[in-house]
């Protein structure tokens, strides 16, 4: 039975419903959540696909045009360097100023900004959305795939601009995977639950070569008291 649920809104006119990441759950509430969107479960809900997708084209839009511009012009056309230059940068920055300000609070809930205090001096703020918001999985998946891949393409780039020796093009590639790895950065810090999935995945891994190498040494040790 399919189920027409209305995505969750967020509005820069509604009352703020953002907890911050290094405070208590308990205290005050901040951000820019719309929960009128209710089911029978009591639970402000989405739709299983794209609830956002003018959002989620964005956010893979910039990101696929900068690695095109790259590609393509950088490759068929040594004397163009400026002008990809400044379309790449131009690209990166409004893929950055997308999902910073726009992606991570309509398709996971999740945003960081930083914050001027009264005696001058700043301080990141990290925040999500309470858990009773549920946002469609087919956003979040895209989202931090996207967001996971993007720093290891440019990464990959960047190390082939230096085997290269093509220092001018590293200046794009640095550039890309600074930006792109700031915005891993700050919506994992945002995220409880990504911590918690990248940590039991290193202890997974961990584990599974512990027992790789424990395997490993038992069965040397058997096959030399066979041999003795």
């Amino acid at each position: 039975m399919e189920n027409s649920y209305d995505p969750v809104k967020i509005e820069d006119g509604v009352q703020d419903e953002f907890l911050s990441m290094s405070a208590d759950t308990s205290a005050a509430a901040v951000g820019s959540i719309n929960l009128g969107a209710t089911n029978e479960f009591d639970g402000p809900v989405v739709q299983e696909k794209s609830a956002h997708p003018t959002a989620l084209f964005f956010t893979l839009c910039f990101k696929v045009a900068t690695l095109l511009t790259y590609l393509l012009c950088g490759w068929f056309s040594n004397d163009a360097f400026v002008t990809v230059f400044v379309i790449c940068i131009i690209l990166l920055a409004a893929d950055f100023w997308t999902v910073k300000n726009i992606s991570g609070r309509l398709l996971v809930g999740l945003r960081y900004w930083n914050h001027i205090k009264e005696d001058g001096t700043s301080e990141w703020m990290y925040e999500s959305a309470p858990s009773t918001i549920k946002f469609s999985a087919y956003d979040k998946r895209i989202f931090w795939w996207t967001l996971y891949a993007t720093p290891l393409v440019w990464g990959i780039m960047t190390i082939s601009a230096v085997i290269g020796f093509n220092l001018k093009w590293l200046l794009v590639t640095a550039c890309a995977l600074t930006l792109s790895g700031a915005q891993l950065y700050g919506y994992w810090q945002c995220s409880k639950d990504q911590q918690t999935q990248v940590k039991a995945m290193a202890q997974g891994i961990i584990l599974q070569q512990g027992m790789n190498v424990m395997t490993n040494y038992a069965t040397s040790a058997v096959g030399m008291q066979s041999v003795v």
